[in-house]
C-alpha cells in the first residue's frame, strides 16, 4: 500500500495534498483510494504493481525508479496504466493466456526486457482500452487505444524472434480482432505462429514455463478466439479457423494436458472482478491452470474437426466421422473437473474465462 503513495510522491503527483493528508492522520487505504487506484490487499493485485504469481518475494516489489523508466511513450500517468493492466489481467489474460503473468510483472518492475518489452506493454494497453467502460472520464481511452496500437505498429519487427515480441504479435491479433480488422489481425497471428519455431525453449526452467504459456496460447488463437472480451460475462466464442475457412497450423509442442506441480498454486491465485478505477471488486480463486489445461484439450478436438472439414485431401466425411468427433466433445464436457464443470453447485461463482469454455 505504501509503495503506491511513494510512487505518487516520486512522480510529483499531488505531493502537497498527499503530505497534508498524511499530516491529518488519514489511513494509507484512504489516500490510495483518493489517488484513484484500486486498493491492493495482501499483494494480490492483478496489475504489474504486484502479482501473487511473481517469482520474487513481496519485499522485492519496490517501485522506485519505475516511474522514470518509460515502457511506453503514450502516457506517463501511472493511474491510467494501472487501470489498463488490471482490465487486461481480469478479462483478457485468463481467456487468452499468452505469457506468464508473474514473469512479465517481475521484468516490468525490474526494467528488464527478458519477459517484457515496450511493444508488449503497448499491445496490452491497446487491448485493455477496448474494455474501458466508465463514462465521464478525464481521458479519451479510444484515443489512447489508437496511440498504443500505433506505437506497436511503428516499432515491432517481424524478424525479432524474442519471446516478448512473439507475445506482442499475438496480443495485437486480439486488438485487431476487437476492431474488426481481420486481415491485419491474421498477419499478426501468422508472424507469431511462424516465429515460435525459432525460439530455443530449453534455455532454463523459467523460460520453459513462459514458452509453455505462449505456445499453447498461440495455438489456441489459431483455432478459436473470443470475439469481444468484455467486463460483461460472455459466451460469444468464435472459431477463428472456421471464420477464415482454413486448416489451422499444427503446433506439435503445444500439447500440455498433464497436471504440473505448481498448478494448484496457480488455481488458488485470486481473480478479481475488476471494471473501473476504485472498483471494490470481489475476488475468487481464478482456477487458471485447470481452465487452460482443459481448454488445451478442447482446442485439440476442435482442431481435428476443423482440419477434417477444410482439408483438401483425404476420405470423404461420413456421418460416422461426425458422430465420433461429437462423442469426443461430449466426453470432454463430462470429464471436466467439478471445480469448473459444475457451475450450478459452485456457490454461484461462474468465472468468465470458465464460461468461455462451456
Amino acid at each position: 500500500m505504501t509503495e503506491q503513495i511513494l510512487q505518487a510522491l516520486s512522480t510529483d503527483e499531488k505531493v502537497p495534498e498527499i503530505l497534508e493528508r498524511l499530516k491529518n492522520g488519514e489511513t494509507y487505504e484512504s489516500i490510495v483510494e483518493w489517488l484513484g487506484r484500486a486498493p491492493i490487499y495482501d499483494f494480490e493485485t492483478l496489475s504489474p504493481r504486484l502479482s501473487q504469481h511473481s517469482t520474487f518475494e513481496a519485499s522485492d516489489h519496490e517501485m522506485g525508479g519505475v516511474a522514470s523508466f518509460k515502457w511506453t511513450t503514450v502516457t506517463s500517468n501511472t493511474a491510467v496504466l494501472d487501470h489498463l493492466f488490471q482490465l487486461y489481467f481480469a478479462w483478457v489474460h485468463p481467456v487468452h493466456t499468452l505469457f506468464s503473468e508473474g514473469h512479465f510483472v517481475d521484468s516490468y518492475k525490474r526494467q528488464s526486457e527478458k519477459y517484457c518489452s515496450s511493444n508488449l506493454v503497448n499491445a496490452i494497453c491497446a487491448m485493455a482500452c477496448h474494455l474501458h467502460t466508465a463514462e465521464g472520464d478525464d481521458f479519451d481511452f479510444d484515443q489512447f487505444g489508437t496511440e498504443f496500437s500505433d506505437a506497436v505498429r511503428l516499432d515491432i519487427d517481424a524478424d525479432d524472434k524474442s519471446i516478448a515480441t512473439i507475445q506482442a504479435f499475438a496480443v495485437m491479433f486480439l486488438v485487431d480482432c476487437a476492431r474488426g480488422n481481420g486481415l491485419r489481425a491474421s498477419s499478426y497471428l501468422q508472424v507469431a505462429t511462424s516465429s515460435l519455431s525459432s525460439v530455443d525453449y530449453h534455455q532454463n526452467k523459467l523460460f520453459a514455463e513462459v514458452w509453455k504459456n505462449t505456445v499453447r496460447g498461440v495455438r489456441n488463437l489459431n483455432v478459436s478466439v473470443e470475439k469481444h472480451p468484455s467486463p460483461v460475462a460472455t459466451n460469444d466464442f468464435r472459431e477463428w479457423a472456421q471464420m477464415t475457412f482454413r486448416v489451422p497450423p499444427t503446433i506439435n509442442s503445444a500439447v500440455y494436458h498433464d497436471v504440473e506441480e505448481n498448478d494448484e498454486e496457480i488455481d488458488a491465485a485470486k481473480w478479481y472482478f475488476y471494471r473501473y478505477v476504485n472498483d471494490q471488486c470481489p475476488a475468487w480463486p481464478g482456477l487458471l491452470a485447470t481452465t487452460n489445461r482443459e481448454k488445451s484439450k478442447l482446442t485439440a478436438i476442435i482442431q481435428e474437426v476443423v482440419t477434417m472439414m477444410y482439408t483438401n485431401y483425404g476420405p470423404k466425411i461420413s456421418a460416422h466421422h461426425l458422430l465420433q468427433q461429437y462423442g469426443r466433445l461430449v466426453a470432454w464436457r463430462e470429464e471436466l473437473p467439478s471445480s469448473i464443470g459444475n457451475i450450478e453447485d459452485n456457490n454461484g461463482q461462474a468465472l468468465p474465462h470458465v464460461l468461455s469454455l462451456l
